[in-house]
């Protein structure tokens, strides 16, 4: 019996359709170049979709000037990780399930009503929109494996802001995952 080739196109498709594991999407999206947010995300798809220049300005805010410390040798192991979050996180509304592939054991971000995301903190904000990272900042190491830190969105149609505490934890096996 032939086997049918599956292309990253149709792949792509079958992930709306089908709900695969975490691990089959992960494995999709490197396979096929797309990035872990969007693949992982497509059964639990945020409302809109970031824009090139936004996930840019994630990139930019992520990087820590001045020289090597502890604080930013974390930071720049843990950077895809929070960079991949934000990039779902400022784009989510009212149902944070996409988010548990980044959460630390014991962790679970609800499947609605989920009112730490920017977006329902900005009354006039387009929710077909996602909201822009203005900057990441208060970075603290409250121990040696955690990293804390502030993140601050604004609206570019309607100019509000918001802002969400975020808090990831490096496990045993060098992952850095969210746990607050």
């Amino acid at each position: 019996m032939m086997k049918k080739k599956i292309t990253c196109k149709t792949e792509a498709i079958l992930i709306n359709r089908v709900r695969w594991t975490v691990s089959r999407i992960a494995m999709l999206s490197v396979a096929c170049g797309m990035t872990l947010p969007l693949a992982a995300t497509a059964q639990k798809a945020p409302a809109a979709s970031i824009t090139e220049a936004q996930a840019a300005r994630i990139d930019n805010a992520l990087l820590l000037q001045g020289p090597e410390t502890p604080l930013t040798k974390a930071v720049a192991e843990a950077r895809s990780t929070i960079a991949a979050f934000l990039r779902v996180h400022s784009c989510i509304t009212y149902d944070a399930g996409g988010l548990n592939i980044f959460a630390a054991p014991g962790k679970t971000y609800p499947n609605n009503n989920y009112a730490q995301s920017p977006k329902p903190q900005m009354r006039r904000h387009d929710k077909s929109a996602c909201v822009t990272v203005l900057r990441v900042h208060g970075w603290t190491m409250p121990s040696p494996n955690t990293l804390r830190f502030e993140v601050v969105y604004t609206s570019d149609n309607s100019g509000e802001s918001g802002k969400s505490t975020h808090e990831v934890q490096k496990q045993a096996n060098g992952e850095w995952l969210f746990s607050r």
